[in-house]
């Protein structure tokens, strides 16, 4: 966890937020990113399947090398010579989808780290162990100042 901003938290707690709204908007940015995610496996999955079905219809309908199986699953998905083509506008939907989960998951996931990092201070302060917690993160810092070559710390 870093340190966060005690000014920030105070802001914050000043314009009315509460732990159990922190934790709301915790739970909320968690379900988003949740979402995002599912969402990209599933296009991910989807644009398999499509690119699957396009080889296959273009070994079927273009180089009329016909096989059973490839003809059945082309079948039961309604593709034929005429709209095997536009599997491809579906694969440029999908992929042009996918970046844009991709590109606004980092930010999510950074919403959230912060979310998380303010909640934990604020639930540290409520119960009194903030100031202990910054002792003990500060601790190994100024022991590092007292190495001993061989690895072990001074005792002072």
């Amino acid at each position: 966890m870093e340190i966060v901003s005690l000014a920030e938290l105070n802001r914050r707690i000043n314009s009315g937020t509460t732990i159990a709204g922190l934790r709301n908007e915790f739970a909320v940015i968690e379900k988003s990113v949740a979402d995002k995610e599912n969402a990209t496996a599933t296009l991910k999955s989807e644009l398999a399947f499509f690119r699957d079905l396009y080889n296959k219809g273009e070994r079927c309908f273009k180089f009329m090398q016909e096989n059973e199986s490839d003809l059945a699953l082309l079948a039961a998905n309604k593709v034929t010579t005429d709209n095997y083509e536009r599997i491809t506008e579906l694969i440029t939907a999908n992929e042009s989808e996918i970046a844009v989960l991709e590109a606004a998951l980092p930010n999510e996931r950074a919403k959230l780290r912060e979310c998380s990092d303010t909640l934990t201070a604020f639930e540290k302060i409520a119960t009194g162990t903030y100031t202990q917690w910054l002792v003990n993160q500060e601790k190994p810092k100024q022991q590092a100042e007292f190495f001993v070559p061989n690895g072990a710390r001074r005792v002072d």
